[in-house]
């Protein structure tokens, strides 16, 4: 069997684990149950996902419920407890100092900072040197990934997929320049039928997955903000990118859709340190 063949095989694996973490968060997730899903040891199984991933299963599990937690926080009037006991925590405690540990904050302050981000989607006399505001030229580019279909703070699923099929086709995706397209508005559009696009910028000359679909990105003038914190903040500057920049700039959007692109990584970056550039396509 070539060694192409054998990661098609170990992505297939993978991708049954993948699945059964995203569809299971709130259940107990025994490392030998997955393993078993995996159809490998539990020795050799957890040492292929961390060569894929770059982090250990555990630490998936750990970073998806409080990515989770974090989105609950954020957009939910969930109480706190119940948020704990459905990332996995028995009690407040060690949830309060597990987030603390991952955020840099403690849930309800968390929570408390995420209505105060709010508020810039509303407040008109934010000056635009608030925050990190460029025009910027680009050439059109190609995108190869997945589509995805749900919440958006689940397009993780969307880009794991992806990652499985670049590193089985031998892609080097050490530093993978990640973009996101969403499709659909969150205040008009049901959770369960947005619509969005998981991609990277890869070399054109490089074989890619027969399963991968292609995107073109436009090129031409857009408006770039640069954000930094977690990804369960990006609706708000979303909002104030629209409601409030695009309504005092004098320019108009053009029939291209907007964009994410994210120049660092969940798995080994700290959530409040995560850099985001949403670029918005001007006329």
């Amino acid at each position: 069997m070539t060694k192409n063949k054998v990661w098609a095989n170990y992505e297939k694996r993978l991708a049954r684990v993948s699945d059964y973490i995203y569809a299971n968060l709130d259940d107990d997730l025994d490392m030998v149950r997955l393993a078993e899903i995996a159809c490998l040891s539990p020795y050799h199984w957890h040492r292929i996902y961390h060569a894929v991933y770059g982090e250990t299963i555990a630490a998936t599990v750990k970073r998806l419920r409080l990515h989770r937690a974090a989105g609950d926080l954020t957009h939910s009037q969930m109480p706190v407890l119940q948020i704990a006991k459905r990332a996995g925590y028995p009690n407040l405690q060690s949830f309060n100092h597990t987030f603390k540990g991952a955020y840099g904050i403690a849930p309800g302050r968390f929570r408390t900072n995420a209505a105060l981000t709010a508020d810039i989607g509303k407040v008109s006399d934010i000056h635009n040197d608030s925050f990190d505001i460029s025009i910027e030229n680009i050439n059109q580019f190609t995108l190869v990934g997945f589509e995805h279909t749900g919440p958006y703070m689940e397009i993780g699923k969307a880009f794991e997929k992806m990652f499985r099929h670049l590193y089985a086709a031998g892609h080097n995706i050490a530093e993978p320049v990640n973009v996101a397209i969403y499709h659909d508005d969150p205040a008009l559009t049901p959770q369960d039928q947005l619509t969005a696009y998981a991609g990277v910028i890869i070399d054109d000359n490089q074989p890619i997955s027969e399963t991968m679909t292609q995107y073109q990105l436009a090129g031409g003038e857009y408006a770039v903000l640069g954000v930094s914190g977690p990804y369960s903040n990006l609706g708000q500057y979303y909002e104030w990118f629209y409601n409030v920049w695009l309504k005092n700039s004098g320019r108009e959007v053009r029939d291209a859709p907007g964009f994410d692109k994210y120049l660092n990584s969940p798995r080994d970056t700290p959530p409040a340190q995560l850099l985001t550039k949403i670029y918005l396509p001007l006329k």
